[in-house]
């Protein structure tokens, strides 16, 4: 279907690099491209070309992949790789209630919100205000605002939420958090916790025996792309490696 006013595209230049606008019929910045002219695209078809000086990129409906590559960064984010068995182990789906600690730039909340639709809600507490407002500003531009409540706040003493379906924290001491989340999740209700070192692991699992979750387990998601060529294939040199340890538990009724 056409473009129309309104709608979020995509841009995609030569190297990957994604660049997320929405048309307003009004001209807009691409990075370090230069300005398009946002109504020239509506009308168009996806997979049209357009061209800012020297640089050709390419116009589609972007993916949930292409809204996260594309958002402005003031923290580390958790990467799609992770993202998608934390939301899996999560079980996060339509019309669920999840709260979430920790807010990054907010690239795990736009794949958690894409899941919660319709109905869902997700409720972001993060402590410090610069990484909210960057989490949130990214959050919109995505155009998955309107079920997502962020608070500034430590998840650890001021959530207020109850009989929610999943928990998920990137927070640097989630055993603190545990039992705030459990007391907050309904029975059968999804802990999940992201954490780049053993010892924070360890500590997790503790809190989390100590209040008798069940079905407790820790593992981390390597990734390797392969470089497909006309003289063979082979895998890229540049693997992803260990990025962070995803906990997963559930709460007993």
């Amino acid at each position: 279907m056409p473009f129309e006013p309104g709608d979020l595209v995509v841009l995609i230049d030569r190297r990957g690099g994604r660049h997320l606008l929405r048309l307003t019929e009004g001209k807009e910045r691409i990075g370090k491209v230069g300005v398009v002219d946002t109504g020239s695209l509506i009308g168009q078809e996806d997979g049209t070309v357009i061209h800012i000086g020297s640089a050709s990129l390419t116009a589609l409906s972007p993916t949930v992949l292409d809204k996260v590559a594309a958002i402005h960064r003031k923290a580390q984010i958790i990467l799609p790789r992770d993202a998608a068995l934390i939301a899996l182990h999560a079980d996060v789906k339509a019309g669920d209630h999840v709260v979430e600690g920790g807010a990054g730039s907010g690239a795990l909340s736009i794949v958690l919100l894409h899941l919660l639709r319709p109905g869902g809600r997700l409720v972001t507490y993060e402590v410090r205000a610069d990484h909210a407002q960057v989490a949130q500003s990214n959050v919109e531009r995505a155009g998955l605002c309107d079920n997502h409540e962020i608070h500034i706040g430590n998840i650890a003493s001021d959530i207020a939420e109850t009989d929610v379906d999943s928990t998920i924290l990137d927070v640097p001491e989630p055993w603190e958090a545990v039992p705030a989340c459990h007391e907050a999740l309904a029975p059968g209700g999804r802990f999940v916790s992201y954490s780049p070192t053993i010892g924070q692991v360890e500590k997790t699992h503790e809190a989390l025996k100590g209040y008798e979750m069940a079905d407790i387990r820790t593992f981390e998601v390597l990734e390797r792309e392969l470089v497909v060529g006309k003289r063979g294939t082979r895998p890229s040199f540049e693997m992803l490696g260990h990025t962070g340890y995803i906990t997963a538990a559930r709460k007993l009724a």
